[in-house]
C-alpha cells in the first residue's frame, strides 16, 4: 500500500502543475493586469481633475478679502453683512441685504429702487428725490438701487 501511495503522489503533484492550470493562471494574470491599467488610467484622470479643482479653488479664495491671520495661522474670512450700508447695484434679499426698513441718503434727484420676486414681478419701486425710507420685504428676491447714494439699515 505504501508503494502505491508513493507511486500515485508524484502523479497527483504533476497534475496540479499541468499546462491547463498554467493557461488559467496566465489568463487571470492578463485580466488583472488589464484591470490594473484601467485603474491607473482612472487615477491619472482623477488626479488631473483634482489639480484643476485645486487651481479653481485657489483662484476663488484669492478673490475673497481676508484680514490678517492670528498666531496660529488661521485667517478670518470677512463675510459681507446683510445690514451693512449699500450703494448702487443689485442685492439678493436675505443673503446680501436684510429685509426691513432702509433709508436712502438725501441729496440725489434721480434715485430709483425696485424690489422684484424671483420671477421678476415688481413688488415695489420708487423714482424721485432720495432721502426717504423703503421696506425690503422678506418675500422679495432682489433689490436694485440706482443713484440713491448710501442706503442704511434702520430696523428689522
Amino acid at each position: 500500500m505504501r508503494r502505491l501511495f508513493f507511486l500515485i503522489l508524484p502523479m497527483i503533484a504533476c497534475s496540479l502543475f499541468s499546462p491547463t492550470n498554467d493557461l488559467v493562471q496566465n489568463a487571470v494574470q492578463t485580466t488583472l493586469m488589464a484591470e490594473n491599467n484601467q485603474v491607473k488610467a482612472a487615477n491619472a484622470t482623477l488626479e488631473a481633475e483634482n489639480a484643476g479643482l485645486k487651481s479653481t479653488q485657489q483662484t476663488v479664495l484669492g478673490m475673497i478679502p481676508v484680514t490678517g491671520g492670528g498666531p496660529d495661522g488661521v485667517v478670518e474670512i470677512q463675510q459681507p453683512s446683510i445690514y451693512a450700508p449699500k450703494t448702487d447695484g443689485f442685492y439678493l434679499v436675505g443673503s446680501e441685504i436684510s429685509p426691513g426698513r432702509w433709508r436712502t441718503e438725501s441729496g440725489h434727484n434721480d434715485c430709483y429702487w425696485e424690489i422684484t420676486t424671483v420671477n421678476g414681478n415688481v413688488l415695489g419701486n420708487y423714482y424721485g428725490l432720495s432721502g426717504g425710507d423703503l421696506i425690503v420685504p422678506p418675500n422679495g428676491y432682489q433689490i436694485d438701487f440706482k443713484n440713491c447714494g448710501t442706503i442704511r439699515f434702520i430696523q428689522r
